[in-house]
């Protein structure tokens, strides 16, 4: 008897074979005719009686690997016939190449980028050039006696005026009817010609209120002088005395005419500024100490003074003043009455001349350096020097440490883009330096960078 095919691949207990298996949807004419056979060969469903004879049905296995994709999610629980559902597809073989892991690939690519990355770093931190100098300057201790002219051609010097004042506190000893001229100073200015001026005592000054102030003793104003193609006028500071008593004539700081010279080509061009306010004016009853009190505080602050003037001179981080103690003058004292005390102040002024600090240290350098040029530049301490002032000179004397200096972004310049053994050549020929370290890395670098800004220079001790 002939077998029968399907009913031997499906088993006795009537469960599923792999022929239940879906086939894709491209296949839709087959997989039914499957579905078909499937569905005759299971008793269970057939509407026919199982004895029945039939004709065998084409096998559509045949010469055939049976259809079955391990991707096909959907596991039907093949007990309940109902879950056979013809719409299932199996997954695609894309979709599985897709989930498959990667994790050797993720760290081949990690590595990578961690040793590009090593290698730009390493790059970036020995490749740039680091190039760095420092400078020992060349340092010795001078003798000073060096000469400085502040005559009206030079351009070393500006000539100004500076005060100083002093004041000491007194009990009072009894009031009195006071009557008292304001005061202070003015600065004449002769601009007429290059002859002086002379001045006879009581000479007036007036404001352009009309308030008169005037000297007590004759003065001679210095005629202007021509520097450079102009004209500096000559000046003269000096103490004027209100008119009158009062009050009034205590006024802020403001220009003066010489009433004496309306008419004449003078007038405009002799004329005087304040130095100071116009203080002490006053008329009434006030608090004073005696006569002889006052005196003494006059001896006592007039001796400071010029114990001030007398001293070094005055120095700033950028200037330099020196007073010419020659010229000092004192004002009259001037009080402050504060409940029974009484403040006496005293002001002293002087002609002064102003240097900048650093052209000032540079021509004494160069003065006392015997092998120094007119474009060397020095550095030193000023205070240990004594500076007077004799006719048109300023003498400066002392012992101190002079130091040479190094135009620092010059040199960058010069060095840049040089090789090792030219800078080394370079620093030798700079007389200012008495030795330098050079430091150029990473090592097998050999010339400095062509950009000056990149180039370290510091100065050592």
């Amino acid at each position: 008897m002939k077998k029968n095919f399907l009913q031997d691949v499906v088993p006795a207990s009537h469960k599923r074979s792999i022929r239940d298996i879906p086939l894709p949807k491209h296949r839709d004419g087959q997989s039914k005719t499957i579905k078909e056979t499937i569905t005759q060969a299971r008793p269970t469903y057939s509407s026919e009686p199982e004895s029945q004879s039939r004709p065998d049905p084409v096998n559509p296995f045949e010469n055939k690997e049976p259809v079955f994709n391990p991707q096909h999610l959907h596991t039907p629980d093949y007990s309940r016939p109902d879950e056979i559902e013809e719409d299932d597809e199996p997954a695609t073989p894309s979709q599985f190449k897709n989930s498959r892991p990667r994790s050797g690939s993720s760290k081949k690519v990690f590595t990578l980028f961690a040793l590009v990355g090593a290698i730009i770093a390493i790059v970036f931190i020995f490749g740039r050039t680091q190039a760095e100098v420092v400078l020992y300057p060349k340092v010795n201790n001078y003798q000073i006696d060096s000469n400085i002219s502040i005559s009206a051609s030079s351009t070393l010097a500006t000539q100004t005026r500076i005060t100083k004042t002093q004041s000491v506190t007194l009990e009072a000893t009894s009031e009195q009817q006071v009557e008292k001229q304001a005061s202070g100073r003015i600065k004449i200015i002769n601009n007429f010609e290059e002859e002086a001026q002379d001045l006879v005592k009581n000479t007036r000054f007036q404001t352009a209120e009309g308030l008169v102030y005037r000297v007590k003793e004759s003065v001679t104003v210095p005629g202007y002088k021509v520097a450079n193609g102009t004209n500096v006028p000559g000046t003269l500071e000096v103490e004027v005395y209100a008119d009158s008593a009062g009050e009034e004539y205590n006024i802020g700081k403001t220009k003066f005419t010489i009433p004496g010279f309306s008419g004449m080509p003078q007038f405009d061009k002799i004329t005087a500024e304040s130095v100071t306010d116009m203080q002490g004016g006053f008329i009434g009853v006030k608090k004073v100490v005696s006569d002889d009190a006052e005196e003494d505080a006059y001896d006592e602050l007039k001796r400071k003074l010029e114990t001030e003037f007398s001293s070094k001179a005055i120095i700033t981080d950028t200037d330099v003043t020196i007073p010419d103690t020659e010229t000092v003058i004192f004002g009259e004292l001037s009080d402050q009455v504060n409940g029974n005390s009484v403040t006496l102040t005293l002001t002293a002024t002087a002609n002064a001349y102003k240097f900048a600090k650093q052209d000032l240290m540079n021509q004494i350098g160069r003065t006392a350096v015997v092998e120094s040029t007119a474009t060397d530049a020095f550095s030193m301490n000023l205070d240990n020097l004594e500076f007077l002032k004799d006719s048109e000179t300023i003498i400066a004397t002392g012992s101190t440490d002079i130091t040479w200096l190094t135009d620092i972004e010059a040199l960058k310049t010069e060095i840049s883009s040089k090789k090792r053994s030219e800078i080394v050549q370079i620093m030798g020929a700079h007389q200012s330096v008495e030795k330098a370290d050079i430091k150029l890395s990473p090592f097998w670098k050999t010339k400095f960078p062509s950009d000056p800004t990149k180039i370290s220079v510091e100065i050592g001790s």
